[in-house]
């Protein structure tokens, strides 16, 4: 079935309020049929007892997209390319000519930054609301669920109030030592704002030892700021940005050794099998240790089986690897029965889809646990081993949040920061091993999918397309050999992938006040933008602020090429 999308209504009558559970009692409209190119239908929304509370008049759906190819067999191209960034932090000024876009409410969360009194920040300087948490827990595991904990039931119940205004939320962490972990509360501000277009969130990373009348003035200074990372280091701030890492493949090495030893956790998911399949393909008379939480399908048992049979020594452990005696008895068993281990590839996980209003703090606990408790576990249990690698499998979510996902792009923020804080213990001899984190996308085979037609989708207006396992090994590989502790990849069509991003860049450097003059008028940038280029390229710049203005949408969102349809116009409008 197409995916229809909704552009039009015809009447709209509201009977009285809804509730937290409904009813949808949907018909096509009189004379229209399932089969016409534009669908009418009527939508009654009922509450538990059957009184209509909403009644939706003629909605109208179309096509989200024509199918253009004349060869419905040929979808996506026939070349596909990857694409490698690496986050870095570079020097970047505040816009000053900005100002402030009048937030009715300024939080600010200071989690691990000892060094103020309760009586500065009782003074409430420029309106800002103080809140200190209190992390007393030896662990770093579980410092960060207990600070997720607090930040994530202020943030949930900010959303339940269902804010009118603007409210900023500043969460403040050291870039010491462990406490600079912290920092994967960024996935779970980035996932809130996409949830709540009200609410603005910031990560800012600064030294331990600021004054307070220094860190006022830098949380002023960022309120002008639409960067969601910023950090300062000895006075200088800095923004983090993504460069794209050569393409070039070279002789990249493979990672895996004859007669290796290595651990896979969620080594029976998807991605799991893949990598398992690679090393064997790789190698000869290696062992693998695929670790799980649940005991084995019968499929799953006869994928083992399949990659025994294939001449390898495949066992499997079931291990809840967030519990820490039973981690630290399962490298001892593996260290007894083998006499060493070589690499880890951590890709346990849970996911638990909810929106912030209606997660519990148990389910955000539950996500957070494989990939927060799980990887400091397996570090703490392995950290005198000399390892080859400690590979961690994160996700896009980390990197630009995921509206439902909060939790899970939090807990891959936490891995990607992991990295970064373990390569710094190599350097002084107390972990081995280079820790890289990788963002994977979407997977065709294993991993996190989509439907056809949401790929198809992504594809057009990202040139986004779902990773081959070809791709994502090769990924792992030049990830890997390129020392850098994080790296994002993607696979699609370049160019449309460089376009978008090269938009996207282009809009986080406009200053507030410049998007704020977008949604309230747009003529004034359209004036300054016709100075230039051909007619055709005036009239895009055009339609594109005023399609920003009425969609509320950034205009480096809007991808020219797409049919009007998918944006919910028709031809009247």
């Amino acid at each position: 079935m197409p995916l229809m999308l909704p552009f039009a209504v015809e009447e709209l009558e509201v009977f009285g309020k809804c509730t937290s559970g409904m009813w949808v009692y949907a018909r096509n409209s009189t004379g229209s049929r399932s089969g016409d190119k534009i669908v009418k239908r009527d939508i009654d929304l009922c509450d538990e007892h059957g009184r209509v509370c909403v009644r939706l008049k003629g909605l109208s759906f179309r096509e989200a997209e024509a199918d253009r190819n004349p060869n419905p067999g040929a979808t996506f191209p026939e070349t596909l390319e990857s694409f490698m960034l690496e986050p870095v932090w570079k020097p970047q000024a505040v816009h000053t000519e900005g100002e402030s876009l009048g937030y009715a409410r300024h939080l600010v969360i200071l989690c691990g930054m000892t060094g103020f009194s309760s009586r500065d920040t009782a003074k409430r300087p420029g309106g800002m609301q103080f809140v200190q948490l209190e992390l007393s827990q030896p662990d770093i595991a579980e410092r960060f669920h207990a600070c997720a904990d607090q930040v994530f039931e202020m943030i949930r119940d900010l959303l339940t109030e269902k804010p009118q205004e603007r409210v900023l939320l500043q969460v403040v962490v050291p870039s010491q030592g462990d406490q600079q972990l912290f920092a994967g509360l960024t996935g779970l501000l980035q996932s809130a704002e996409l949830e709540h277009a009200r609410l603005i969130g910031q990560t800012i990373i600064l030294d331990t030892d600021i004054k307070f009348e220094e860190l006022v003035a830098i949380l002023e200074e960022n309120k002008i700021s639409r960067e969601k990372r910023i950090r300062y280091q000895k006075g200088q701030r800095f923004g983090l940005s993504w460069n794209e890492l050569d393409a070039k493949e070279g002789d990249v090495p493979v990672p895996w050794k004859d007669e290796g030893v290595y651990l896979i956790s969620g080594g029976t998911g998807g991605l799991g099998f893949i990598f398992a399949h690679d090393i064997l393909r790789q190698t000869k008379r290696s062992t693998l240790v695929l670790v799980g939480r649940s005991a084995l399908s019968p499929d799953k048992r006869t994928r083992i089986q399949e990659l025994s049979d294939a001449g390898a020594k495949v066992v499997y452990k079931q291990v809840d690897v967030a519990m820490e005696d039973a981690t630290h008895a399962l490298i001892g068993e593996i260290l007894r029965d083998y006499g060493k281990l070589d690499g880890i590839l951590h890709s346990a996980g849970v996911i638990k889809d909810n929106y912030l209003v209606n997660k519990t703090t148990e389910e955000m606990q539950e996500v957070l646990a494989p990939k927060v408790r799980g990887l400091v576990n397996l570090d703490e249990a392995t950290k005198e081993l000399p390892l080859d690698f400690f590979i961690l499998f994160s996700s896009l979510a980390s990197t630009a949040g995921s509206a439902g996902q909060a939790d899970y792009a939090m807990a891959n923020a936490f891995m990607d920061a992991y990295a970064t804080y373990r390569n710094s213990l190599i350097k002084t001899l107390y972990r081995h091993g280079h820790t890289l984190s990788i963002h994977w996308p979407y997977w065709k085979e294993g991993g996190m999918k989509v439907d056809a037609e949401t790929e198809k989708m992504t594809l057009q207006k990202y040139g986004i397309t779902a990773m081959q396992a070809s791709t994502g090994i090769s990924a792992l590989y030049r990830g890997l050999a390129s020392g850098k502790s994080e790296v994002l990849v993607m696979e699609g069509e370049l160019t449309r992938i460089r376009q978008h991003l090269l938009s996207e860049a282009m809009e986080q450097v406009i200053p507030p006040t410049a998007v704020s003059e977008i949604k309230e008028s747009s003529s004034t940038l359209v004036e300054t933008e016709l100075d230039t280029g051909n007619l055709t390229d005036k009239v895009l710049i055009a339609l594109k602020l005023e399609v920003s203005k009425l969609l509320k949408i950034q205009s480096g969102a809007i991808d020219v090429d797409l049919e009007f349809n998918q944006y919910g116009f028709d031809s009247i409008t």
